[in-house]
């Protein structure tokens, strides 16, 4: 059988996921390492992309934290059981009348006045997160008041770069809260 090896751009590309965030989960070990050609660049193959593709999936469709995707991926039997969980959550939000996301990147520039080229890195720094769909990339409502909020800091003079961080301290306290809420659920049983 044969492999095809991908650069980190590539991966990205395929992946719809920023090169940022790959190299964050790499360091994270939630994805394997690259092979080393020439000792500098990183080589990815097939599994590396299934693989990012479905840490995107399980956190953007099933909300995992990348604590609980990263044991996912060390042992695949779970993704059952995720599976399971997601095909509820789908059924709850669709009784709460949950909306996929709909907006194009037009639409949420217009909402937002912000320019096309600022969309896209808040996307590479990972604040907003479209999905892919057969109409091309959608934002949620919450990636619209996310623009909207960081339209309001640029108005305030941060740069994105001096917000750069923020995503990953928003990751941390969703694992922290998400394992505190785990650990509260076990000691109540």
């Amino acid at each position: 059988m044969d492999v095809n090896y991908y650069t980190i751009d590539e991966i990205a590309k395929l992946s719809g996921v920023s090169t940022r965030t790959i190299r964050y989960w790499s360091h994270e070990k939630i994805l394997p390492p690259p092979a080393k050609l020439d000792g500098r660049t990183a080589l990815y193959n097939d599994k590396h992309l299934v693989t990012v593709e479905l840490i995107k999936h399980l956190k953007e469709n099933c909300f995992l934290p990348l604590a609980k995707i990263k044991e996912v991926v060390d042992n695949p039997a779970e993704i059952n059981d995720i599976k399971k969980f997601f095909d509820i959550k789908t059924d709850v939000l669709n009784v709460l009348g949950h909306q996929p996301p709909t907006l194009s990147e037009k639409g949420l520039a217009r909402k937002t006045s912000l320019n096309s080229t600022t969309i896209k890195r808040l996307e590479e720094l990972g604040f907003i997160q479209p999905v892919l769909t057969d109409k091309g990339k959608r934002f949620s409502d919450d990636d619209l008041n996310i623009a909207r909020l960081i339209k309001k800091l640029i108005k305030l003079d941060f740069t994105l770069d001096e917000l750069a961080f923020f995503p990953e301290i928003i990751e941390k306290l969703a694992d922290t809260w998400f394992k505190l809420g785990h650990e509260k659920l076990l000691s109540s049983i």
